[in-house]
């Protein structure tokens, strides 16, 4: 590969990183209710207030935060790269 692909899986790979590290966050700043219904096992809050178990709402949070930190960190990539190319064009 050359140096612009690898910048692109780079900065996506980042992105994917930073996607995943958003998601832990949120599930831990979400799920903190302990109650008697549910012995021993931590339940989140959602956006409507409703309580639901922290299995359940990780499996909505991971993949829609790593996939769009995915998205962002190639876009990212792909206009860096792009003006890259464009400076480099006008330079010549």
């Amino acid at each position: 590969m050359d140096g612009e692909s690898w910048f692109i899986t780079l900065s996506t790979a980042i992105g994917g990183f930073l996607g995943w590290q958003n998601a832990v966050q949120t599930v831990k700043e979400d799920c903190t209710f302990e109650t008697f219904e549910w012995p021993g096992e931590l339940l989140c809050l959602t956006i409507t207030n409703d309580l639901i178990p922290r299995a359940e709402y990780s499996s909505w949070i991971y993949p829609s935060s790593i996939l769009t930190g995915l998205a962002f960190g190639l876009l990212a990539g792909a206009l860096l790269v792009g003006a890259w190319k464009l400076l480099q064009s006008q330079k010549a």
